[in-house]
């Protein structure tokens, strides 16, 4: 709730209503690091600014959001800035944005990352908003043809910003989908009905996402930081467990018992794994994704993964020639670059998905990197990726890992086809997981992997690694260049 105090000082800060355009104080003259995505809004009417009214913003912040914007689209009905000055704002649920109005709090121009990368950089928005616990409340805009969230302070809520077919806005060559220095933590959703096996409804949904945005032009998610949780709950589980499993407890060299004994009932409680979650997950609508940039944002994790997209950049199966040799013409999707992802180490993976316990055979993900589609450009990204143990019985923490663990992979479920993309200068090193791979897909063509250190101090794989759906005579190799690697990259078939 927000204090006498506070109340004061945003009538105080009414006459200081930020009307720069955010973006390019933090990005001058449009900089994204690389040159290759030209995000824009130079068109937005950044300078028509309302405050929420700070009396009901103190009851009901979804409320006075609402009401501002209805001023905004009144002064200018091609949109402009609701502004939540410094406070904390408490909100019962979910709630919508308003196409076209973008909501701001308290400007600030801290950093995600840290000089360490390691760490999280100074970013601390001092515009608060929080959400109830384990709700996985969202703030909203959907079919929006404009929209962004800058300089807040979310904790319990994620973004879910997903772009319109067609715009309603007075300019509609340059629609755009914004998440500029905000921070999350303690997004989670525990299952709204238990689980089949599972005694209470305390494990976490698997696909909680702190910003997910769907949107093939003009999108630009920058220096956020999604921080470990500092929520606690207690999570008491029914799970079935496996005593004898031919995949992580039977000793290396003995056979696996023909009739293993049956499953029996597990009952423990541990503690809620809040960060086991999604953080950035980027969505296509179907169409070329033009100007779309995921940059300098700082990513805690324990399980799931880190940052994920999907890319298109419009060239179909044209591969092998003059033209898709060219680096000029590759990377030309999604631009992924300055990047941090954190992945906990030392952790235990009990469940997944809350029904069972969790064996060697079971993924939790535990990624830094996912791409998908085509023209990714990946570059200067860092992670500390580390894989979970699983039990080895009932409240018992086992020495046997989960699987993946990657540092950045494109895999046959994302298709099965990698074509121009760039993985440049990335390090993974500081994981004991987080190899960079290609793995089990039909063809690989116009890549560059240059530069990249792969995990364990640059000892893991790189490159092309074979799988359950590789074809029997390999996979297909177009004009894969790969040089300056550690270790040497694997490719060719």
């Amino acid at each position: 709730m927000v204090s006498i105090s506070l109340l004061c000082s945003v009538v105080a800060a009414l006459s200081a209503e930020p009307t720069d355009n955010p973006f390019l104080t933090l990005y001058p003259a449009g900089a994204t690091g690389a040159g290759r995505a030209g995000f824009s809004t130079s068109n937005f009417p950044w300078k028509n600014v309302i405050s929420v009214d700070a009396k009901v913003a103190l009851h009901d912040p979804a409320t006075a959001y609402k009401t501002a914007a209805q001023h905004v689209l009144q002064n200018n009905s091609a949109g402009g800035v609701v502004y939540f000055p410094t406070g904390t704002y408490t909100f019962k649920s979910s709630f919508k944005l308003v196409d076209r109005v973008v909501l701001r709090g308290e400007p600030t121009t801290a950093n995600a990352t840290g000089a360490k990368r390691s760490e999280p950089g100074n970013l601390d928005p001092k515009t608060i908003f929080e959400f109830p616990d384990r709700s996985y409340s969202q703030i909203t805009c959907a079919n929006c043809t404009m929209s962004g969230i800058v300089n807040v302070a979310s904790d319990g809520g994620g973004v879910q910003f997903t772009q319109g077919a067609t715009s309603t806005a007075l300019d509609a060559s340059m629609p755009f989908l914004l998440v500029l220095s905000n921070t999350f933590r303690n997004i989670a959703y525990k299952y709204p009905v238990p689980p089949p096996g599972t005694s209470e409804n305390m494990w976490p949904y698997r696909f909680a996402t702190a910003i997910s945005i769907t949107g093939d032009s003009n999108v630009f998610v920058a220096n956020n930081v999604v921080a470990k949780a500092t929520r606690t709950a207690s999570a008491k589980l029914k799970l079935i467990a496996h005593p004898v499993d031919n995949d992580d407890t039977v000793p290396a060299g003995r056979v696996q018992a023909a009739s293993p004994p049956p499953a029996s009932p597990c009952t423990m409680s541990t503690d809620f794994p809040y960060d086991n979650r999604y953080g950035i997950r980027h969505n296509s609508n179907g169409g070329v994704t033009a100007n779309v940039s995921i940059v300098g944002n700082w990513v805690y994790q324990n399980g799931r993964v880190g940052v994920m997209w999907y890319s298109n950049d419009g060239l179909g199966a044209a591969r092998g020639n003059s033209l898709t040799k060219s680096p000029s013409r590759q990377g030309l999707g999604v631009a992924v670059m300055y990047n941090h992802v954190e992945v906990a180490a030392g952790t235990v993976c009990w469940t997944v998905e809350g029904t069972k316990l969790a064996r060697g055979s079971d993924t939790n993900e535990n990624r830094g990197y996912n791409q998908a589609g085509s023209g990714s450009f990946i570059a200067y990204n860092t992670g500390n990726v580390n894989r979970q143990r699983t039990p080895s019985g009932c409240n018992q923490a086992g020495s046997y890992e989960t699987t993946d663990g990657e540092g950045i992979l494109q895999q046959i479920q994302d298709g099965a086809a990698a074509e121009r993309d760039m993985w440049i200068d990335n390090d993974l090193s500081a994981g004991s997981a987080g190899p960079l791979m290609l793995y089990a897909l039909h063809s690989i063509a116009d890549l560059t992997i240059e530069g990249n250190t792969a995990g364990a101090g640059g000892t893991l794989q790189i490159g092309i690694v074979a799988g359950g759906s590789t074809p029997k005579n390999g996979t297909a190799v177009a004009n894969l260049v790969c040089k300056d690697n550690k270790p040497a990259a694997h490719c060719h078939a």
